[in-house]
């Protein structure tokens, strides 16, 4: 006799949207669902699901109420905004406990080698940043330092005096 018990069968139950959902809700409701893992949801999500699908609909349904109306009426800011603020948190919130928002598809220990590549060439803190060249290729060479190796190597025309050349630096 194993000393380990034998894990459950899994039941393939496939979600189903509520009935109280709007329309619109059930498409999010079921592109959500569609767009993970098929083991990614179980049943005791559904009610989460559900909130977080009314959010987002709430969220379109005001965005599309500042978009005609504006931000701003009658010289008072929209109660839309509102509206669309809290619907925004809900879904935000919401998206996190259903392990749904990106910070939570992927392992922390992973992403780094999945990582986009860096920009390489010069930040815009950076010393001169020119935006017709933001890449600093176009950049006209600098002098050497002098005194530095780079200095001793360059042409003395290219150069420029040297520090302790006095002479040069009063004419």
């Amino acid at each position: 006799m194993s000393r380990h018990k034998q894990p459950a069968p899994f039941v393939d139950a496939e979600l189903k949207a509520p009935a109280t959902l709007s329309p619109r809700a059930r498409e999010i409701f079921e592109h959500t669902v569609s767009a993970v893992d098929p083991f990614h949801f179980s049943q005791v999500d559904l009610s989460l699901l559900a909130q977080f699908c009314g959010a987002c609909e709430t969220a379109e349904i005001a965005q599309k109420e500042i978009d005609e109306r504006g931000a701003v009426i009658d010289m008072k800011t929209s109660p839309w905004i509102g509206v669309f603020e809290k619907a925004t948190r809900a879904c935000v919130a919401l998206s996190a406990r259903l392990r749904i928002c990106p910070q939570s598809r992927y392992d922390r220990l992973v992403a780094g080698t999945n990582a986009r590549a860096q920009y390489a060439g010069k930040k815009l803190w950076e010393g001169d940043y020119d935006p017709e060249d933001p890449a600093g290729l176009l950049a006209k060479p600098t002098r050497p330092k002098p005194g530095t190796l780079e200095w001793f190597k360059a042409s003395p025309d290219s150069r420029g005096p040297h520090p302790d050349d006095d002479d040069e630096l009063l004419a």
